[in-house]
């Protein structure tokens, strides 16, 4: 009996640490969560503002102080784009640009794989890294 009560005495400062523990990690994460809020909001913001200011009139864009939502919206800076503008050949060209690009891209990544995967030669580690970084940059 007495081993008894010695195993639950100890068993509670175990509990005790681990949900010590347990709340250390869900207030790091609620921190953690809180500064990634913070981040996203500051790196939409600027598309909320400019999605905003698309609405607005000439006039309102430059008001002092600004305002975030336009008094009153309007559409008619999307109209005299499309107006000026041929959207529809932007666009394409746009999308012939990606895709050629993608192209190209994956063909030349699978040439230079296959090199770098079954041939050894002098300073293959040094151009590998050489070209990983201009992948990464």
């Amino acid at each position: 009996m007495a081993l008894k009560r010695v195993e639950r005495l100890e068993s509670v400062p175990q509990t005790h640490a681990r949900s010590a523990r347990v709340r250390g990690l869900l207030r790091s994460n609620l921190v953690n969560y809180i500064l990634l809020t913070i981040g996203a909001l500051v790196m939409v913001a600027p598309l909320i503002w400019m999605l905003s200011t698309s609405f607005k009139l000439q006039a309102e864009t430059i008001t002092f102080p600004p305002r975030l939502l336009p008094k009153r919206p309007t559409v008619e800076n999307y109209q005299e784009v499309f107006e000026r503008l041929n959207m529809a050949r932007l666009y394409m060209n746009t999308a012939y640009v990606a895709v050629v690009k993608t192209v190209v891209n994956v063909y030349t990544s699978t040439l230079i794989g296959y090199v770098f995967g079954k041939f050894t030669f002098r300073g293959r580690d040094v151009l590998f890294y050489l070209v990983l970084s201009t992948w990464i940059i």
